[in-house]
């Protein structure tokens, strides 16, 4: 609220008659802008990172291979 709010003005004044206007005056702060949570980005991997995931996935793909081998062979053994 500004110091003007609940001020009183007399229009006109007709004898016993008269229009009073009240003016109120507020002044709105600006909308507050949401904050929204900063994540900050994702650093891309490194090169020895890189070569790490690359000799982990050959790793587990030849496992994988060795399993299917492994019960592939077992299968043909038992027919």
């Amino acid at each position: 609220m500004s110091d003007l709010s609940g001020s009183e003005v007399n229009i006109k004044e007709l004898g016993e008659m008269y229009a009073e206007i009240t003016i109120q005056i507020e002044i709105i702060p600006p909308k507050v802008p949401e904050v929204k949570e900063i994540i900050p980005d994702v650093p891309s991997p490194t090169y020895n990172e890189r070569r790490k995931a690359y000799h982990y996935q050959k790793i587990i793909k030849e496992y994988e291979n060795a399993a299917l081998e492994g019960a592939n062979s077992k299968r043909n053994n038992h027919r």
